[in-house]
């Protein structure tokens, strides 16, 4: 996961316990200092050293599409399909979402950020 000033506390704060709560899941947090997140996303990248989930560090399509030729990355058309219901309806109210998300090889491997 790459830093953010806006959570101060991952661990322990209420949609953490939330999720965890409700998934079953106890979730562990790698949060590099902020001036050094994208050299550890990269070494995690490059050594094939990958967790379960990335968020907040903002690849690029073109990125992406190369993790997911070499198979780093899972796509994750399923679980939008049985799971995603809010991004289903992102999809129909913004329609350009979907199509700016998913790949050469019609899936998609990342979901940006809606506010």
């Amino acid at each position: 996961m790459c830093p953010t000033n806006m959570i101060k506390d991952y661990t322990n704060n209420e949609f953490t316990k939330w999720l965890e709560a409700k998934t079953n899941i106890k979730l562990d947090f790698d949060i590099p200092p902020m001036a050094e997140a994208q050299q550890k996303l990269n070494l995690m990248l490059a050594s094939d050293d990958l967790p379960e989930v990335i968020i907040g560090c903002n690849l690029r399509l073109d990125q992406m599409q190369i993790l997911a030729e070499q198979g780093q990355l899972l796509p994750l058309n399923d679980y939008i399909a049985k799971y995603g219901d809010e991004y289903k309806n992102v999809y129909k109210t913004f329609p350009q979402v979907e199509s700016l998300t998913t790949l050469l090889d019609g899936k998609i491997y990342g979901l940006p950020h809606i506010r």
